[in-house]
């Protein structure tokens, strides 16, 4: 509890500094209590995965609401892992030789993002309302900051929670802590240990309580607050346990989609590049269309 200099102290003044700091505590334990909510909600939330062929050349979606990253337009995608609050896409960058995934948060309860389906029917609406060609149109989007994040593989072995977790408390990099949160469980263990010292200290508290003679009040108390950390601590428990489970089976996803069509797949595309090494004259600019899958296929 903090005091300010100020003249004159009465009663008054310590009456609401009390209850600011009071009322702190219980914004601060609601906040918390929000914050366990929704991680349980991302966690427990129903996914779909999809794996790809790079002999499809699937494009990886959400480059028109995300063009702030870097251009990943003409790459294979290999798996989509799509659930409530967001999508997870790994794919493979030719001209860069790299793997990488690419997270980004959609519309839902807990987050707003960009959506094509609304910006183009925006679109549409302003040019139904211009009335001659020599009107000017405008056009405006209310896009959350940072709903996207690319990360690239440059390490020579594969993925793993390490290649990602120096990025995940990061605030630019917001979008892997909203659709990996599995990733965030170094609070929990921190939650867990604060936990175990409370709960030691209250079996010290309640022993010096039985020699009291009010003994029977003290230890209801005690007793309460033992009965909430327990709650806690389970909780937090089982936090742990869940997001160790999606974590290994994420990473075991995204590892075996990848290793077991790469050798295949880096035969196929140096064969693409030229005699002279460079793969930055691939031509990756047009879309694969159905004529061009079919020609592929045929030869």
């Amino acid at each position: 509890m903090v005091l300010y200099k100020c003249r004159n102290y009465s009663r008054y003044n310590w009456k609401v500094i009390i209850l600011a700091t009071q009322d702190f505590a219980e914004k601060k334990k609601t906040e918390q209590s929000k914050s366990e909510k929704q991680t349980y909600a991302r966690i427990t939330a129903p996914v779909h995965i999809v794996s790809n062929s790079f002999k499809m050349h699937e494009n990886v979606e959400g480059y028109f609401e995300n063009r702030n990253v870097p251009n990943f337009k003409k790459c294979d995608r290999l798996v989509k892992i799509d659930s409530l609050f967001g999508t997870i896409q790994m794919g493979y960058n030719p001209k860069k030789g790299k793997s990488f995934i690419f997270a980004n948060i959609k519309t839902s309860i807990f987050d707003t993002a960009a959506s094509r389906y609304k910006k183009e029917f925006n679109e549409n609406n302003e040019f139904k309302n211009i009335k001659n060609e020599s009107q000017n149109a405008t056009y405006s989007s209310a896009r959350k900051q940072d709903s996207a994040t690319i990360i690239y593989n440059s390490q020579a072995k594969p993925w793993s929670e390490s290649s990602i977790a120096p990025y995940i408390y990061r605030k630019d990099t917001s979008a892997f802590q909203k659709t990996m949160p599995f990733l965030t469980n170094l609070q929990d263990i921190r939650q867990r240990s604060t936990l175990v010292k409370l709960d030691l200290e209250l079996k010290s508290k309640a022993s010096k309580a039985m020699q009291s003679k009010d003994a029977h009040t003290e230890l209801i108390a005690i007793r309460q607050q033992q009965h909430e950390l327990l709650r806690n601590a389970e909780f937090a428990n089982a936090m742990i346990v869940r997001k160790n489970a999606a974590s290994r089976q994420f990473f075991k996803t995204i590892n075996y989609n990848l290793d077991i069509q790469k050798h295949e797949m880096f035969e196929y595309y140096r064969e693409q590049i030229p005699k002279s090494g460079s793969s930055s004259t691939l031509e990756f600019d047009e879309t694969p269309n159905e004529d061009n899958k079919n020609k592929d296929t045929t030869t």
